[in-house]
């Protein structure tokens, strides 16, 4: 890796000097990198949750049952997407403090990866709440 790098540039010189990482940094970025991964477990946790109120609203016997268990899914998908944010919060962060280009990439792929799970479950919350709002009201939803 390059730590120190100088350009000429139209006659005016510049130097670009990037320090190693202290101790502290790496354990910064080993913290935020665990951090992370607890919090994309949590978000596992709360999808699973969700698929299975999810699955559990066709043997429902009747419409509060039914809404009753949307509002849990919702719930839990909600949950899921915040707990996705923060473990992509602490990739990226974790990311930002790493000089190795490597561990770097990795590390901003697993980020990328849980801003898309982010984005899929509160897409599925979203699309489960306004089903559960659809079906409340009559034409025009005029009972709703």
């Amino acid at each position: 890796m390059i730590q120190e790098m100088s350009l000429d540039l139209f006659g005016e010189r510049f130097t670009i000097f990037t320090p190693k990482p202290s101790a502290e940094d790496i354990k910064l970025a080993e913290a935020l990198t665990d951090e992370g991964s607890a919090h994309a477990a949590q978000a596992e946790r709360e999808r699973e949750f969700a698929e299975l109120a999810k699955a559990l609203i066709t043997g429902a016997e009747n419409d509060s049952k039914r809404r009753a268990l949307a509002r849990i899914a919702v719930w839990h998908y909600e949950r899921s997407a915040a707990s996705f944010r923060r473990a992509h919060l602490g990739f990226e962060s974790a990311a930002r403090i790493r000089k190795v280009e490597k561990s770097r990439r990795r590390i901003l792929k697993k980020a990328e990866e849980m801003a898309e799970s982010a984005d899929d479950a509160q897409l599925a919350a979203r699309e489960l709440g306004q089903g559960g709002k659809m079906k409340t009201g009559g034409l025009n939803n005029e009972t709703g």
